[in-house]
């Protein structure tokens, strides 16, 4: 059984240096690892909305089988926006040293920015509304969790 790690990225410019990388964990290029192009291969002016609803702007995405159609909507809007998306088919040995190099590169966390977008919608939503009640603010300390997930991995049968 293998993994499908996917990032995001707003701008790859050592995209020759990942490269490499990967390809020195013996990983080969089109068969276990593709990166779209920046831009997207497709700009989002150039694709006519016929085009978008019957089919995908990139092949890219075609490659993503077996990742639930909500994540695979990121991707695309991410194609969209013109972002440089790199998706791995590592084995499970694989997945950890595949995480770290993708991670060094800086990747966006484009599941929390999709829920913004989406957070922000709801509460314009919401506009007008007075809340009933008393709102109460607590102030203290405790430990925090660190760290975000930028880098998405998905089991592949």
């Amino acid at each position: 059984m293998g993994r499908t790690i996917v990032a995001v990225y707003d701008t790859l410019p050592n995209r020759d240096q990942l490269q490499r990388e990967l390809e020195a964990l013996g990983l080969v290029e089109e068969q276990q690892f593709r990166i779209s192009s920046n831009p997207a291969g497709v700009s989002p002016a150039g694709v006519s909305e016929a085009t978008k609803t019957t089919r995908e702007p990139h092949d890219w995405l075609e490659w993503l089988v077996g990742i639930p159609e909500e994540e695979v909507t990121y991707y695309r809007e991410g194609l969209e926006r013109d972002r440089v998306l790199v998706s791995v088919r590592a084995s499970d040995a694989d997945t950890a040293q595949v995480t770290e190099i993708l991670e060094r590169y800086d990747p966006i966390d484009i599941g929390a920015e999709h829920a913004g977008m989406t957070a922000s919608a709801g509460s314009a939503e919401k506009e007008g509304q007075i809340p009933d009640g008393k709102e109460e603010l607590k102030v203290d300390k405790r430990p925090a969790e660190r760290g975000r997930v930028r880098v998405r991995s998905y089991t592949v049968e």
